[in-house]
């Protein structure tokens, strides 16, 4: 053979070896990239998991603690604080919605319903408070309008009669909605105990720090809730 031509096969080879090794250089760099890109995904996705459930955490607690520490806080501080910590958690959820919605995580999606279940319990705490001043002010007007009635001569006795009978039905209605909220509350605490339960474990597996707060504070939480269901009943 032509030492011209054998050489022509010689450099194609070689080239041939050169295209062979860039093409597996292009495809290494470009998975690579792929991995790199991923990875930092992966890590901007978690650092935001982590910077939402700190910030819950942070706010929930104080109102979980609210029976241990109540003389450091009013009635008008309280529900403007839990007002507000709703807004706040509504913003997470709004937040999570929107974080990387094409990606499929089973932890943001607990975290979006524990949030929302959040918001429920801290609505029907609220409540209850409320719904408690209601029947201490209730049992109050009941009272005095029974004591009036009792007392009564016969020219006003109709009068104070109609009024005793609307306290009654009033003091009625708002013990029984005391109650309502009271039991409601609980059961949405309890859940919430359990859901962070599954929250911590997922957290966990993906190198996240969580802290359970609900069983922390559930003893005194219970504790509210029996003495107010007590005050409840005897309110009349």
């Amino acid at each position: 053979m032509d030492l011209k031509l054998i050489s022509i096969f010689t450099n194609i080879k070689i080239m041939k070896k050169y295209i062979l090794f860039g093409c597996l250089l292009a495809v290494v760099a470009i998975a690579a990239g792929f991995y790199i890109s991923h990875r930092m995904k992966i890590s901007n996705f978690h650092e935001k998991l982590q910077t939402v459930i700190n910030k819950d955490q942070g706010i929930t607690e104080i109102i979980l603690k609210a029976e241990t520490e109540s003389s450091q806080m009013t009635y008008s501080e309280l529900f403007e604080f839990c007002d507000k910590s709703v807004k706040d958690r509504t913003e997470m959820l709004i937040e999570l919605r929107g974080l990387y919605p094409d990606k499929e995580s089973v932890l943001k999606d607990s975290l979006m319903y524990f949030l929302n279940e959040e918001n429920k319990m801290v609505r029907l705490k609220v409540q209850s408070y409320r719904k408690y001043i209601d029947v201490s002010i209730g049992k109050d007007s009941y009272e005095e309008a029974r004591d009036n009635y009792i007392h009564s001569d016969k020219y006003d006795r109709k009068m104070y009669f109609k009024m005793y009978r609307n306290s009654l039905s009033k003091m009625t209605e708002d013990t029984r909605e005391l109650k309502d909220v009271l039991l409601t509350f609980r059961e949405t605490y309890e859940l919430l105990t359990e859901m962070e339960k599954s929250i911590e474990s997922l957290m966990n597996t993906e190198g996240l720090k969580f802290t359970p707060i609900f069983s922390k504070y559930e003893a005194a939480n219970q504790a509210y809730v029996k003495t107010s269901l007590k005050y409840a009943i005897s309110a009349y």
